[in-house]
């Protein structure tokens, strides 16, 4: 097997770990972006209760996203399935 070939392979191959926990951050991310438009688009038309809520909510959101994040890194460090550094994350 060639070189060339053999690092297609490698690439196409994935750690099934790696896969879920970039889903996960994925899923984190996403539900943090949708919390802070949320957030945005209230401020100024809501008592203070519900923004503080809201708020909140947008912070916890984004420390679960943060702990993901942290968490597919360190697994790539930990198992050295980062791709060769041909692949983003």
């Amino acid at each position: 097997m060639s070189e060339g070939a053999f690092r297609i392979m490698t690439l196409k191959e994935s750690c099934p770990t790696k896969t879920t926990l970039m889903a996960a951050w994925q899923s984190a991310a996403e539900t943090y972006s949708k919390v802070v438009g949320e957030l945005s688009r209230r401020i100024g038309t809501i008592p203070k209760a519900e923004y503080e809520k809201l708020r909140r909510s947008a912070e916890n959101a984004r420390h679960r996203s943060m702990e993901a994040q942290a968490e597919l890194q360190s697994h790539i460090e930990e198992h050295g399935c980062d791709g060769n550094g041909e692949v983003a994350a």
